[in-house]
């Protein structure tokens, strides 16, 4: 599983692309390939404290504006956008998230963690 370290600001949106892929081979670490992302949904949780019962946001890819956009989900391409209008009201500090695909099959859930790290906010000057 990844790390992702995230920085943002008050006076900016964060808008990242990424790029999902996995070892091919698990002995040779360059063997990186594209993760099909068709049929997933992505949801990212951040919270102040990874035992916190609620999140402080909720980003996910299964509604429109969502805050995550799958834009070739056959090569695993997404990005993950925070609205400056949610940053200018966010405590600066040091929070835990971490990104979860889901995939439905019938009545079940099935969730696979990509990446954990920390979101670091800090105030901007030009907000």
């Amino acid at each position: 599983m990844a790390i992702v370290n995230i920085s943002t600001v008050s006076d900016a949106d964060f808008n990242r692309a990424f790029a999902y892929k996995v070892q091919s081979d698990p002995n040779d670490a360059s063997s990186l390939i594209p993760f099909d992302l068709t049929g997933s949904t992505l949801v990212m949780g951040v919270r102040k404290n990874a035992e916190d019962k609620d999140e402080v946001l909720l980003l996910t890819s299964d509604v429109q504006d969502g805050g995550i956009n799958i834009f070739d989900a056959e090569h695993g391409l997404f990005y993950v956008t925070i609205k400056q209008t949610f940053l200018l009201n966010l405590v600066p500090g040091i929070y835990v998230h971490s990104l979860v695909r889901l995939m439905r099959y019938r009545d079940q859930d099935f969730r696979y963690r990509i990446w954990s790290g920390t979101l670091t906010h800090v105030i901007g000057p030009s907000r």
